[in-house]
C-alpha cells in the first residue's frame, strides 16, 4: 500500500483485541505492539530532526513501518478469528 507524500506518518495505528488464550496470536501481538511503540516514538521525535531528514523518514521509513504494523495487525486478527472458530484452547 504505497503512501502519497506525507500521508503515512499521520495514519492511525489499529489497536488489536487481546487474544483469549496466551498461545493465540501472542507472537503477532508482541510484534504488533513493538511496531506500534516504534512508530509512536519515531513520530514524537520527528519534529526534532532537520527538514531533509524529516522528509526522508516520512517518505521511506515511516511508510514501511506503518505497512508492517498493518500486516501484523491483519495476521493477529486472522489468528484471533481462527481461535474463536476452533473454540477454547486446552491451555486456558
Amino acid at each position: 500500500m504505497p503512501c502519497i507524500r506525507y500521508a503515512c506518518w499521520k495514519a492511525k495505528i489499529p489497536t488489536p483485541v487481546r487474544p483469549r488464550t496466551p498461545a493465540t496470536g501472542s507472537g503477532y501481538e508482541q510484534l504488533f505492539h513493538l511496531k506500534s511503540k516504534l512508530l509512536t516514538r519515531t513520530r514524537a521525535r520527528i519534529g526534532t530532526m532537520l527538514p531533509a531528514a524529516q522528509k526522508e523518514l516520512k517518505q521511506t521509513d515511516l511508510a514501511l513501518m506503518l505497512r508492517q504494523s498493518e500486516r501484523l495487525y491483519e495476521r493477529l486478527q486472522f489468528w484471533q478469528g481462527r481461535a474463536e472458530l476452533l473454540g477454547p484452547s486446552e491451555q486456558a
